[in-house]
């Protein structure tokens, strides 16, 4: 492009092949035809884009290899359907970035948790699943439905319906975690208006170790402190204004080939889970 204040590229931007409930970056890859030089320290460009209706900056853009830079455009968590984004870039600051052309390479995406600093190499990578990546499958199917939800990132949660049982299954990968590190699994959950049970404990069933000797017991809504025993798990509220209850918990040097099942069976004592609404499976560390 001869003109860098002038840009009008469109970008059409497609998950199609990023892995679904990762966090990613996506990143411009651009360099300036008159640049001689390589810097270990950030350029200000000041690029002026438009993402939807909004109106955004990206102030910063990082060295690369042979004269090559690289600006973080936005962050997103990768959905489970492809979906496609476009971003029209505008400017770049002609009294920051001289009056010479810019290549244009193209958009890379990198998992969020790959970009650590040095400051933050023993941070914990941390994962959100969506409520259909955890919860849709054969069994589940006819038994809750999906609703828009403006108070969730994801800005679609599930509803169950009248049934005694609900299972969450997610195959876990390596890439997703840190190593030799603990992990608590926490449903993310709120109750409807409408939701009159869910007052007694849910039993909760690894079908995939099938330890009876293991099973854990869930309330969704805090019970008496005499109903409370050693391994009950009570729900908390969040910073985000939902619930979450600890359902499970493991360690990443458990999975096997790079690999781990997690199936899990939520089964009421008395009543149903109607009115039970489910964000996701938030998986932290210890």
């Amino acid at each position: 492009m001869f003109d860098i204040s002038k840009l009008n590229i469109r970008i059409k931007i497609t998950t199609q092949f990023l892995s679904p409930g990762v966090n990613y970056g996506a990143y411009i890859i651009f360099k300036f035809c008159d640049t001689n030089k390589v810097s270990s320290k950030p350029m200000y460009v000041n690029l002026k884009y438009k993402k939807g209706g909004e109106k955004l900056h990206a102030y910063f853009a990082k060295w690369r290899d042979e004269k090559w830079m690289m600006i973080e455009l936005y962050r997103f968590l990768s959905p489970v359907k492809d979906i496609d984004f476009e971003v029209l870039l505008e400017s770049f600051s002609r009294y920051h970035c001289g009056n010479g052309s810019v290549y244009v390479k193209g958009i890379e995406f990198r998992a969020v948790d790959n970009l650590l600093d040095l400051n933050e190499v023993n941070r914990k990578k941390h994962l959100m699943l969506l409520a259909m990546q955890v919860s849709y499958d054969s069994s589940n199917a006819a038994h809750f439905h999906l609703q828009p939800s403006s108070e969730s990132r994801f800005q679609e949660v599930i509803e169950l319906l009248s049934q005694h049982v609900f299972h969450i299954n997610y195959k876990i990968r390596s890439y997703m975690l840190s190593q030799d590190t603990e992990y608590l699994c926490y449903l993310v959950f709120k109750l409807s208006e409408k939701c009159v049970g869910l007052h007694c404990p849910v039993i909760v069933r690894d079908l995939v170790r099938r330890n009876r000797n293991k099973a854990e017991i869930i309330y969704f809504r805090s019970p008496s402190p005499w109903n409370i025993y050693e391994n009950n798990s009570v729900p908390e509220q969040r910073e985000d204004g939902w619930m979450e209850v600890k359902v499970w918990k493991f360690n990443s040097n458990q999975l096997i080939y790079g690999r781990m099942r997690l199936n899990l069976k939520l089964v009421t004592y008395d009543g149903t889970m109607s009115g039970l609404i489910v964000h996701g499976l938030d998986i932290r560390s210890k």
